[in-house]
């Protein structure tokens, strides 16, 4: 079959189905993109069984034990304890939620300002760029900056 023979086949294949049928389609045949998925739904899944491993565990990640300070990993503490006697992976396990808070309220941001409409050019000249864009990337540029450093500090 040709080439052409092979684009009319798909076209004919996918005529009866929605954009996002065909998006969900081409996104499953992405080796990578189906990876990243996996990986974040694991981060995710990881993240949120935090308090559910603290009840389990009968520990408090957040209160300090200083007799069992940099305490081995045990049965209690999977990977010790930390300078002031708290859960190294229950602690882990929560900045996981708060780092993917971040994220997606950077995503969020991101996604109401660049889906918004452009706005109506304040030049003649089509080569510079408008004020009110130079904002909402300069304003872009600050959230980012401000959820790395966010994340940083956890």
């Amino acid at each position: 079959m040709s080439a052409l023979g092979a684009t009319a086949a798909a076209r004919a294949d996918s005529a009866g189905l929605s954009v996002w049928r065909l998006r969900l389609r081409r996104f499953r045949s992405r080796r990578a993109g189906m990876a990243a998925l996996a990986a974040l739904i694991a981060l995710v899944i990881f993240s949120l069984l935090a308090h559910p491993l603290e009840l389990a565990l009968g520990i408090d990640a957040f209160k300090a034990d200083l007799l069992g300070r940099f305490a081995p990993p045990s049965a209690k503490h999977w990977l010790g304890s930390d300078d002031i006697g708290r859960d190294v992976l229950v602690r882990l396990m929560y900045a996981g939620q708060i780092s993917l808070a971040i994220a997606l309220i950077a995503t969020a941001i991101g996604t109401a300002f660049g889906t918004t409409p452009k706005p109506r050019k304040l030049s003649t000249d089509s080569k510079r760029m408008t004020r009110p864009t130079v904002r909402v990337q300069a304003t872009m540029i600050g959230v980012t900056t401000l959820g790395r450093i966010c994340v940083a500090m956890t």
